[in-house]
């Protein structure tokens, strides 16, 4: 009886270690890596907030990305509401800061995607240029037209490797 039971909490041990080590093999923000350009309409969604600055990087991005193997779509930030990270191989998103806050609907959708962080790219404008979300890795600025395509080559070094394209 006793040997019974020591192999029921073997085998109950074994298979709970099978499960845990499942589990933290998964990654729900890996699958679009496996289906790239088949079933998804975009690789890369930039979400933008619309101003002269935040349309001028958008424009640059496009442009980087046209003629490559990348479907790029721009969408309003209201727009992530509707997002799901692990949709896309990245997302960028461009907005400012609101009264010492991000707009909500960038403050809801980050808050969602917490298992998905790494595909996200952020650009923040503030006029000090340094304000971001508390444990965010993003990019900061000022919204200075000049600048424009400096930040947009900071987004770009970090999404070629999302989208495959670092080699």
């Amino acid at each position: 009886m006793k040997s019974i039971k020591k192999i029921l909490i073997f085998l109950a041990l074994g298979v709970l270690v099978i499960f845990v080590g499942l589990q933290l093999l998964y990654n729900p923000c890996d699958s679009y890596r496996f289906n790239r350009n088949e079933h998804a309409p975009y690789d890369l969604v930039i979400a933008n907030e619309g101003s002269y600055f935040k349309d001028s990087i958008t424009r640059i991005l496009v442009q980087h990305y046209e003629g490559k193997s990348v479907k790029v779509k721009v969408l309003p930030l209201k727009s992530l509401n509707n997002l799901k990270a692990n949709d896309f191989a990245a997302i960028v998103i461009i907005h400012s800061w609101h009264t010492w806050n991000p707009p909500l609907e960038v403050e809801r959708f980050i808050k969602k995607q917490t298992a998905c962080m790494d595909k996200l790219v952020v650009m923040t404008t503030s006029s000090n240029g340094t304000h971001k979300m508390e444990g965010l890795d993003a990019i900061t600025g000022a919204s200075k037209i000049e600048k424009a395509t400096v930040y947009a080559q900071k987004i770009i070094e970090k999404l070629d490797p999302l989208l495959g394209l670092d080699k």
